[in-house]
């Protein structure tokens, strides 16, 4: 294995490092899990010298048509933040940030917007002076440039770009910023948060269960209640650990589709079946259950609510155990959030919400990415979430089949089936809001296009996900494709 062969070099990488490796290679689809031999992707990504999550997000964008902004959004990533936060005037770069995110929860698209502004005054000779007055590093912006025209040249190296048919057939869906940042969130997986929203804020958690904080340089740090979230997840680039805790730096909000399209599955690619109706399908809920038990009972003794302080001092005195298991308590109930609630009057309490809640929380099964991200899905759309996947993995194979011929080659199904793709990530990333275009070169007042159809209703994690995307869509993703 790779493992065995690296070991065999002059200076073999720590066991760690290697470890790390191929985990990361795995979890991206670029190594298949079974043999660690390369998969399509991986045979796209070992032609880029590049970050394998960059050079996913890029290789997604020559398929989905929307290389343009990728190639910004990379650049940007690949160095130094542009975003400039002076002390003495925090809030106004905040203001500047917010104006360039232009009402969407996501610093990826504040970033793009920036950069693609900067550069429409840095042809009329004033960008230094608008980088001045938005707060934004002029030497950052213009090494940005530079990176990403390099990134365009390894991709027409790569043959994933034609350089005669850029503008009008790899930027075919370059102003979707729903299919934008679903090729950013197919690079940088699985760099996922869960959003757990609450009334007044809201609480962020990764894989491992430990909470994340939005850091507050990011346009995300002022979305806090529920009403302000339209999906359950966040995707990022970076972690940053302070004193202060973990925070993610950069964040956007991501709709279930694309998790579903690009999250990772088992080990052959295949969703996961997640089934909570077998204790041996959740070991951890089956650990709590005593815990849980004792905190439900003690709350129902005291009229369905408790003291934070009080509950913790009663477990030390009679179940120091439980205590002990507990960890931290407002991790813990945060964790419960579909048994309990913590709410401040005065004093922290813990409030349970009683038989009628619990019972209103599905058992499975469900289609999972991970055993932490899964869904509610009819056997139809589990079984067309299948072709979709299944048939996006052929496309890339029959690119490297046929010697890595670029995009504009496709065939015409192969066309066809990736722009009703796209279709379906627009329609599902906000019905409320139409589907999200905006003018990937121009500044726009009017950043959304008004849709009457709502042809999407989600709830995530343990909720009902439904699709009405027609299927017919889809009739060309047979095995004999």
């Amino acid at each position: 294995g790779i493992s065995a062969f690296l070991g065999r070099v002059l200076t073999p990488p720590s066991a760690k490092t290697l470890e790390n490796a191929l985990r990361t290679l795995t979890a991206i689809e670029a190594l298949d899990g079974n043999d660690e031999s390369l998969t399509p992707l991986g045979e796209h990504l070992s032609l880029l010298p590049l970050d394998p999550k960059i050079g996913k997000a890029l290789v997604y964008a020559t398929l989905l048509g929307c290389v343009s902004p990728m190639l910004t959004l990379c650049a940007l990533l690949s160095q130094k933040n542009p975003f400039v936060m002076p002390l003495d005037k925090m809030r106004q770069a905040d203001q500047a940030k917010l104006a360039f995110a232009e009402g969407r929860p996501s610093d990826h698209f504040a970033l793009m917007r920036a950069y693609n502004l900067w550069k429409k005054e840095e042809r009329r000779g004033r960008g230094a002076e608008f980088a001045r007055r938005n707060f934004l590093r002029g030497g950052t912006l213009l090494m940005a440039e530079k990176i990403r025209m390099q990134f365009e040249t390894l991709l027409q190296e790569a043959k994933l770009l034609d350089p005669r048919t850029h503008k009008s057939f790899a930027d075919r869906h370059a102003s979707s910023w729903p299919v934008v940042k679903a090729c950013l969130l197919a690079g940088l997986y699985p760099n996922l948060l869960r959003i757990d929203p609450k009334k007044s804020r809201s609480l962020y958690f990764s894989k491992d269960g430990g909470r994340v904080k939005i850091h507050p340089a990011s346009v995300n740090s002022k979305t806090r209640g529920e009403s302000d979230w339209e999906h359950r997840w966040l995707f990022y680039y970076e972690k940053v650990k302070t004193k202060g805790g973990l925070f993610a730096y950069d964040s956007s909000e991501i709709g279930p589709f694309p998790v579903l399209l690009f999250g990772a599955g088992d080990t052959k690619g295949d969703y996961l079946t997640i089934d909570h109706r077998h204790a041996a399908a959740n070991k951890r809920e089956r650990k709590d259950d005593e815990l849980t038990d004792t905190v439900r009972r003690l709350c129902i003794a005291n009229d369905g609510e408790i003291p934070m302080a009080r509950l913790s001092g009663m477990l030390k005195r009679c179940r120091p155990d439980l205590r002990r298991k507990m960890g931290k308590l407002k991790k813990w109930v945060a964790e419960k959030s579909d048994v309990f609630e913590l709410y401040k009057a005065g004093s922290w309490r813990i409030k349970y919400l009683g038989e009628s809640a619990e019972a209103r929380k599905p058992l499975g099964p469900f289609l999972g990415v991970e055993d932490w991200i899964y869904y509610d899905v009819n056997k139809e759309d589990a079984q067309l979430l299948r072709h979709v996947r299944s048939h996006l993995r052929r496309i890339l194979k029959r690119q490297v089949d046929s010697g890595c011929k670029a995009s504009y080659a496709m065939d015409a199904a192969d066309l066809r089936f990736l722009n009703a793709v796209c279709e379906a990530i627009e329609k599902t990333d906000n019905p409320a809001r139409g589907t999200g275009s905006y003018n990937h070169y121009e500044s726009t007042s009017s950043p959304w296009t008004e849709s009457s159809s709502a042809p999407y209703e989600g709830y995530y994690g343990d909720g009902r996900l439904r699709f009405t995307t027609s299927a017919s869509y889809y009739t060309h993703t047979s095995d004999d494709t």
